[in-house]
This record gives structure tokens, sequence and C-alpha cells, in this order.
């Protein structure tokens, strides 16, 4: 059986995906609240890109209330 291959993201496309500035990521990861990095060579970091779609997708939505 083939085994499927996870696209990896770098922090420049994880920010624009999240709306988040690169410290922000960094501190929501390291409180447990981010999925974590995986090394990509001795200087790179990636994150894996449906893990960054799940985190996207179970983020509480908040917004503007209209008034009735």
């Amino acid at each position: 059986m083939k085994k499927r291959q996870r696209n990896v993201l770098r922090i420049w496309e994880v920010m624009k995906r999240v709306k988040m500035s690169k410290s922000h990521i960094y501190a929501e990861k390291a409180q447990g609240r981010f999925p974590q990095s995986v090394k990509i060579s001795a200087r790179a970091v990636g994150w894996y890109e449906d893990e960054i779609d799940e985190y996207i997708e179970t983020r509480p939505r908040c917004g503007r209330r209209t008034k009735k």
C-alpha cells in the first residue's frame, strides 16, 4: 500500500492562513493550543497542511453580533 504524502507549509504560509503573527503562532504552540511544527531541515520547520486546516476548522468563530 502506498503511503500518502503530507504537504508541509512554511511559517509565512501558516501566518497567511491563520491570520496570526509569527510570535503569536509560537506563543500558541508553546501553550499547546496550536499544532506542533515538524523539522524539515537543519534550520527550517514547517507544519502539516492537514493539521493547520483542522486547527482553522475547530477554532471558535468570533464576529460582530448584529443588534436586533
